[in-house]
């Protein structure tokens, strides 16, 4: 699993699978979340809790369905951001942010 930061939306952080898929998960407490910082990595991802919080990426393709966003390695390391806005954790139901991909 790869993880960086989402440029746009303060407290997130993108995750690429080994398949490609990607996936994301927003802090609610850390609004700046440094990486490079070996102890709130362990906060973060130690327990292992983080894997029932991330969600998948979703982009709407031309038909208006959605598609789980699938990227190589190189695309994933490029991008600055994906994500629109917060994704609201109170509305039950509703599909992940839509991605925006620019290749």
């Amino acid at each position: 699993m790869e993880a960086k930061l989402d440029g746009y939306v303060e407290g997130s952080l993108l995750l690429r699978g080994r398949e490609g898929h990607v996936y994301y998960l927003v802090s609610e407490d850390l609004k700046q979340i440094d990486l490079s910082n070996d102890q709130l990595v362990g906060q973060l991802f130690g327990e292992g809790s983080w894997e029932k919080l991330m969600q998948p990426l979703y982009t709407q393709v031309t038909d208006g369905q959605l598609k789980h966003v699938c990227m190589t390695a190189a695309q994933f390391r490029s991008i600055f951001t994906v994500l629109r806005e917060t994704p609201s954790s109170s509305s039950e139901g509703s599909a992940a942010p839509t991605g925006q991909q620019n290749q």
